[in-house]
C-alpha cells in the first residue's frame, strides 16, 4: 500500500477519534469517554506525586470475592481491571500530552490503526487482486471507523482481535515465526483482560480452526457443523446441569445488564432463565437485536439513522450475495475467514441476547462487521477467482 495512502487513511481513523468526543459531549454529556479522561488526569496526578501507590492500586479489589467473578458484567475485579487499564495506559500517556485530549487520542489510534492494518494483511494474502475493496472494509467501515478509533476498550478490543486474527493465520499457512506467536498470545491476554466474554467464544472457534487445519474437510462444512454442535451442546449441558452451562454467563451478564440504568434506546428484552427452553424461545429476540437493530424507524436522530442505514446495505449486500452466481476460487474456503465469521456470528447473538439497548448493540456489534462484510464484497469482484493458492 503506497505510504501516501497509510498517512491519509490514519489521518481518517485520528479525525474521526476527535469526532467521536465531540459527538459525545454534544449529545451525551454523560459518556463514557469523558469520564476515561477526567479519571486518567487524577491518576496522572497521582503518578506524579507517588508512582508506586499509582501501580499497586492497579491491584486492589474492593469486593468481597476479591479476584472471582471473572465473567460477571458488574462488581467484579476484573471488570474493573478493564477501565482501570486504560485509564491508567492513558494517565501515563499524560507525562508526554499533559493532559491534552488530542495528543492522547493521536497516539492511542496509533495502536488502534495496526489492528485495521493487521485486517488488512490478513485478507490481502487470500484476495490480493481485491486492494480496494479491503482498504475500505479494513479502515473505512464507518460505524467501525467510529466506534474503534474513541479512547476506550473498543479500539484496543478491535486491535487485539485484527492482531490475533492475523497471527492465528500466519501460523497456519506455514510461515510460523516466534514472533507470530508472541503476538497471538499477547493479543489472547489483551482480550481477557478487556472484554473477557469474547474470550468464551474462541474457544469454539479455535477448535474448529484447528480441525479445518487438520483435515481435508472443507472448511464451511466445519464451521457450520461446528455452530449446530455448539448449540446442541449448550442446550443439553443446561438441561443436565444448569450450573455448568455457558447459558448461566448469558443470563447472569443479561440480568446485570438489565439492572443500569435505562438508555434512551432502550429495547423491549426477554428476561432469560437458565434453562433449555429459555434458549430456544430467545434465539429470534437475540438474532433481530443483534443482527438487525436499530430499525430507521425507531431511531431518535440523524446519527441513529444513518447507523441502521449502513446495517440495511449490508444486510442488502449480504442478500443479494446469496444469488449471485459468479464461481469463488478455492480460497473462500482458507480456514482463517470461516474463523472470523464463526466468532462474529457469535459475539453478534450473544450481544443480541445480553444488550437491552440498540446503542449499545451498534458499537459492539461494530468491532465484527469487516469480518463478515469481506466475504461478502469480494464475492462480487470479477477479480475474486485470480487469488494465488495459498
Amino acid at each position: 500500500m503506497p505510504f501516501k495512502w497509510i498517512i491519509a487513511l490514519f489521518s481518517a481513523r485520528v479525525l474521526t477519534g476527535f469526532f467521536l468526543k465531540w459527538m459525545s459531549d454534544r449529545y451525551y454529556p454523560v459518556n463514557d469517554y469523558t469520564f476515561l479522561q477526567d479519571e486518567a488526569y487524577k491518576e496522572y496526578r497521582w503518578l506524579l506525586n507517588n508512582p508506586v501507590d499509582f501501580a499497586l492500586n492497579l491491584f486492589q479489589s474492593p469486593y468481597e470475592n476479591p479476584y472471582g467473578n471473572f465473567l460477571n458484567a458488574t462488581g467484579s475485579y476484573w471488570k474493573d481491571l478493564a477501565n482501570n487499564l486504560i485509564i491508567k495506559f492513558q494517565a501515563i500517556l499524560n507525562l508526554i500530552s499533559r493532559g491534552n485530549f488530542y495528543i492522547n487520542c493521536l497516539l492511542i489510534n496509533s495502536i488502534g490503526f495496526l489492528g485495521s492494518i493487521a485486517i488488512y494483511r490478513t485478507y490481502i494474502r487470500i484476495y490480493p487482486s481485491n486492494k480496494w475493496i479491503l482498504i475500505v472494509c479494513s479502515f473505512l467501515i464507518p460505524s467501525t471507523l467510529y466506534f474503534s478509533s474513541g479512547i476506550h476498550k473498543d479500539l484496543f478490543v478491535f486491535t487485539a482481535l485484527g492482531l490475533l486474527i492475523y497471527s492465528f493465520n500466519e501460523l497456519g499457512t506455514n510461515r510460523f515465526k516466534v514472533n507470530h506467536l508472541f503476538l497471538m498470545i499477547f493479543s489472547l491476554i489483551t482480550i481477557a483482560l478487556l472484554r473477557n466474554f469474547l474470550l468464551v467464544c474462541l474457544i469454539p472457534c479455535s477448535v474448529a480452526y484447528l480441525i479445518c487445519k487438520y483435515t481435508k474437510i472443507k472448511s464451511s462444512y466445519i464451521y457450520i457443523t461446528a455452530t449446530i454442535l455448539l448449540f446442541a451442546f449448550t442446550i443439553a449441558i443446561t438441561s443436565i446441569n444448569p450450573n455448568f452451562s455457558p447459558w448461566k454467563w448469558i443470563v447472569e451478564r443479561q440480568n446485570e445488564f438489565l439492572q443500569l440504568k435505562k438508555a434512551g434506546s432502550q429495547l423491549t428484552m426477554h428476561k432469560l432463565e437458565n434453562n433449555s427452553k429459555s434458549i430456544i424461545e430467545n434465539v429470534p429476540m437475540a438474532l433481530e437485536h443483534g443482527f438487525f437493530r436499530p430499525f430507521v424507524w425507531d431511531a431518535s436522530n440523524l446519527f441513529s439513522i444513518l447507523l441502521g442505514v449502513e446495517l440495511y446495505l449490508f444486510w442488502v449486500l449480504a442478500g443479494i450475495s446469496l444469488f449471485w452466481k459468479r464461481k469463488m476460487d478455492e480460497n473462500t474456503q482458507t480456514p482463517i475467514i470461516g474463523f472470523a465469521i464463526l466468532l462474529s456470528i457469535l459475539m453478534i447473538t450473544s450481544i443480541g441476547f445480553i444488550v437491552p439497548n440498540s446503542s449499545s448493540i451498534v458499537r459492539y456489534r461494530s468491532l465484527y462487521l469487516p469480518f463478515l462484510l469481506i466475504p461478502i464484497w469480494v464475492k462480487f469482484s470479477k477479480k475474486a477467482n485470480q487469488s494465488n493458492t495459498l
